[in-house]
């Protein structure tokens, strides 16, 4: 919309400049988080592409713009949100246009072309879509959320047409509302109906028998063999390639020591029947409990990060999780970064404290 706009009335060239900052300036506006920073970073090389006459390639954008950001924050590849955002984005670059273009030939051999054509679009933009999002995002979903939604896909189907207006309706409303507010409350009217329509909508499905089902745990090897199995039918040259390789001693040795040393791993960080209390050394008030059967207690978290997850990477073992996340008083030294720990259950005011055995607060 902004490239359109400005092409009107400044020029095609002087379009792409200033489209440039709005994307940059509507990232700040919503935040900025992860996957708000990735698309953006791809609108912008896509700009880059389309100033300098090259083809963009969405799978290159796509890989170019999560190493930008590792680059300058390598914690971002932990970031929940842009694992879920990279993958679903991926999934439509991979995945959208072949659902879409088999669709079009199914069609065509049990219908009329005419009739093939005028509903690939809309089945493209609101089924074959949220169904290649899905199924790169879904292993992650279960992982790291245990909850399996059996109607997200018709709620998708009746939310997604009205969102690009409720976009449009809400942006202008807010910037509106800055310069005439009575302006942009009545805009803000119809972005409200758009609202309340999607809420409703995702209450009618959450309210049916059995919308959710609740996993008791989605270990990574799924993931991983979910991925694989994507990559070696999405890619023929893997798949070519995996038929030729033959199992090799050298190869099979080094799996067989891999394991080996995973399991050694795991069978010394196992729980030894006591209770085990270490101090983290993160620059502040950060201590590591273990129960005698295993389960792992994080008291505060310090102020560095990145020396938490280094502490808790050598006394965790692979695979392992925090099971509690007790968040106690409220200095720096003491909670100083945000935390996601699976599950998580703050406890704790800044004037609180809890007896961890018997769950009295005092």
């Amino acid at each position: 919309m902004l490239l359109a706009t400005f092409s009107r009335w400044l020029g095609r060239r002087r379009a792409i400049w200033l489209t440039g900052v709005g994307i940059g300036l509507y990232t700040l506006l919503v935040g900025a988080d992860a996957a708000v920073v990735r698309a953006a970073i791809m609108g912008i090389l896509a700009l880059v592409a389309l100033q300098s006459g090259r083809q963009q390639l969405a799978l290159n954008t796509l890989a170019i713009s999560a190493g930008l950001m590792a680059l300058f924050n390598p914690l971002v590849l932990w970031d929940i949100g842009f694992q879920l955002s990279f993958a679903a984005t991926l999934g439509l670059v991979l995945y959208a246009e072949p659902l879409s273009k088999w669709a079009h030939e199914w069609l065509a051999r049990r219908t009329s072309k005419t009739w093939a054509v005028r509903l690939r679009g809309p089945l493209n933009d609101y089924l074959f879509m949220t169904l290649a999002a899905q199924l790169t995002t879904l292993p992650l979903l279960l992982f790291y959320f245990q909850r399996l939604s059996l109607f997200s896909l018709p709620a998708n189907l009746l939310i997604l047409p009205v969102q690009p207006a409720l976009m449009i309706f809400g942006g202008l409303s807010l910037f509106v509302g800055l310069i005439l507010l009575p302006l942009g409350q009545v805009l803000a009217f119809f972005s409200w109906g758009l609202v309340a329509y999607s809420i409703r909508v995702v209450e009618f499905f959450a309210r049916l028998p059995w919308a959710s089902q609740t996993l008791e745990i989605f270990p990574m090897a799924l993931v991983i063999t979910w991925y694989s199995g994507l990559a070696v039918l999405t890619f023929r040259p893997l798949r070519l390639h995996l038929k030729q390789v033959k199992p090799r001693p050298a190869i099979v040795f080094g799996v067989l020591a891999a394991l080996c040393l995973w399991f050694w791993s795991a069978a010394l960080a196992a729980p030894d029947g006591t209770l085990q209390l270490t101090l983290l050394d993160t620059g502040g008030e950060a201590i590591l409990i273990r129960t005698p059967t295993g389960r792992s207690i994080l008291v505060n978290s310090g102020p560095s990060l990145t020396r938490l997850t280094d502490e808790l990477r050598r006394e965790l073992s692979f695979g392992d999780e925090l099971d509690w996340l007790l968040l106690v008083g409220g200095r720096r030294e003491q909670v100083g970064v945000d935390l996601v720990a699976r599950p998580v259950a703050v406890h704790l005011a800044r004037d609180q404290q809890l007896d961890v055995i018997s769950g009295r607060r005092h």
